[in-house]
């Protein structure tokens, strides 16, 4: 207790746990003390980004990872504060506002993203698929807008679906999976750069989504009058990604 930092303790043991010198028992253990520190204020994001770490250990356990699944699964679906709407005066437009709960945003929102993202990485089976299926309703709740994470943990989230997508042994259901639902966004330029890493990743697999992708690229580019140049300048980087894959053969040459 009278460790100076001891926010930074919590993420260290957390970390720890994620290499394979801790044995299950060790992760079981640590994993069972962070998720009680969660409500000790003091360290409650510190503790969260511990779980988020130890999430990548080759020794937790299968039921573990499940538990942890659930966890943070609920934080997402309970715990997170109303981002409330406000008018802005005299202009037809509604903003959405952060106040006194930005934190739950900027700490708690990052590693739940992170634990869920790991977990899926360092499983097969089921066990991946829980914790995909838990993302990919985070992000359908973005696109209906039912939930509002803001474009920084947005991102996050993007971030998470291309490591995802572009696994050597991610399944050709789930990669569509993830396609599908990224797709749910094009008015956010950054889905491109993610749906594109996917295309190059899936090869001839996703041929005809690639250059489906492809055209649509290049109408932005000529229609969109609202790109700002930083913007265009990525949607052109995608469209490169695309046409100088060689899984698109002579379909990018014409291009």
């Amino acid at each position: 207790r009278g460790f100076p930092d001891r926010p930074a303790l919590v993420r260290t043991i957390g970390r720890m746990c994620a290499g394979p010198a801790a044995d299950e028992a060790a992760v079981a253990r640590t994993a069972d003390e962070l998720r009680r520190r969660v409500v000790d204020r003091p360290v409650t994001n510190a503790a969260l980004e511990g779980l988020a770490s130890l999430c990548l250990s080759p020794r937790a356990a299968p039921q573990l990872k499940v538990d942890l699944v659930s966890f943070f699964r609920l934080l997402l679906e309970r715990d997170l504060p109303e981002i409330e709407a406000q008018a802005l005066d005299g202009r037809d437009e509604v903003v959405y506002a952060l106040g006194g709960e930005v934190t739950a945003y900027t700490e708690l929102v990052p590693s739940v993203i992170a634990g869920l993202r790991n977990i899926a990485l360092s499983s097969t089976g089921p066990l991946r698929q829980q914790a995909l299926d838990a993302l990919l309703h985070t992000w359908r709740q973005i696109a209906d807008g039912d939930l509002q994470l803001g474009p920084g943990n947005t991102e996050l989230l993007l971030n998470a679906f291309r490591d995802l997508g572009t696994l050597a042994n991610i399944a050709d259901g789930q990669r569509e999976a993830i396609a599908d639902a990224v797709a749910l966004r094009r008015d956010f330029p950054p889905v491109y750069r993610v749906l594109a890493a996917l295309c190059v990743s899936a090869g001839e697999a996703m041929t005809d989504r690639a250059v489906a992708l492809a055209n649509e690229l290049l109408r932005r580019d000529a229609d969109d009058k609202t790109l700002t140049d930083q913007e265009r300048a990525r949607l052109l980087d995608d469209l490169a990604t695309l046409v100088t894959d060689a899984a698109l053969g002579g379909q990018a040459g014409r291009l």
